[in-house]
């Protein structure tokens, strides 16, 4: 199996989504715009 476009997911970013989903606000917002830019 050739592996390919493999995502580039670190631990700030594991914390991160961990901080996200424990505050409850997992719609549109700040942060949401944050992680998706």
């Amino acid at each position: 199996m050739i592996f390919h476009s493999q995502p580039t997911i670190e631990k700030d970013d594991i914390e991160e989504v961990r901080k996200l989903l424990e505050s409850g606000m997992i719609a549109e917002g700040k942060k949401v715009e944050e992680l998706e830019n």
